[in-house]
């Protein structure tokens, strides 16, 4: 939906080392509502970079080496307060900061993911 499939099966199909890039045979997730419901073994930094990629093209910062310090949410969307004092405003701020995810911490996010995660009121 979001145009990226296409991306990624074009960096799929111009690798040649089939260890990096391959079609898992294993069955499909049960339930997907999907014309693409299959798996595909494509490396993270490749994912990160075609994510990233994006991200920026639509106009998205991304920033690295930067820890999450705290942040405070209204109606408008959110201010976080990195480690260095430094503080950014957006509408939205995400959690894909690691397996030990400051930002899902300080939501009160159970475990690695999503599913259960209620932020607080």
């Amino acid at each position: 939906m979001r145009g990226l499939l296409d991306r990624i099966s074009r960096t799929r199909k111009k690798s040649s080392d089939r260890r990096i890039l391959r079609r898992h045979q294993q069955p499909a997730p049960q339930g997907l509502d999907s014309a693409h419901a299959y798996l595909l073994g494509i490396p993270q930094p490749v994912i990160v970079h075609l994510l990233e990629d994006h991200a920026t093209q639509l106009g998205a910062q991304v920033r690295r080496g930067c820890a999450v310090a705290g942040f405070e949410r209204d109606d408008e969307g959110v201010t976080v307060e990195l480690a260095d004092g430094e503080q950014l405003r957006s509408r939205y701020l995400v959690g894909c900061d690691g397996g030990h995810s400051t930002v899902r911490k300080l939501l009160g996010c159970p475990g690695r993911g999503p599913p259960g995660c209620r932020p607080p009121a």
